[in-house]
């Protein structure tokens, strides 16, 4: 699946996903500045002032320093436990977040 990140947006090709299914995610930076992809619990908005080191624990999974111009890949397979839950994708590099860079996805229960 396609994800694609410009400044300061993100896009996907699914935003629905199964649990015990592995995804494999294709991830490109369109944009200038460098970025990063984070899938996060729903509740990440209230994470404002964290630190990235504790907002990088809190990730299901993350790829870091996406450079302009660069794809990256990974798989990754929602746990049954995130049955029904919304999750985020999301850049948090310092004002990233707060401009945009979010994109609000649903791991399904069936």
């Amino acid at each position: 699946m396609q994800i694609t990140e410009t400044d300061f947006h993100i896009a996907s090709s699914v935003t629905a996903f199964l649990p015990g299914k592995t995804y494999h995610f294709i991830v490109t930076n369109q944009g200038k500045a460098m970025h990063e992809f984070m899938i996060m619990p729903g509740s990440a908005g209230s994470m404002n002032g964290m630190s990235m080191g504790s907002m990088d624990k809190s990730a299901l999974v993350s790829l870091d320093m996406i450079d302009p111009g660069q794809t990256q890949t990974l798989e990754y397979t929602f746990p049954t436990s995130a049955a029904g839950s919304h999750l985020e994708f999301a850049c948090h590099f310092p004002g990233h977040y707060e401009a945009g860079m979010k994109l609000d996805v649903v791991v399904t229960t069936a």
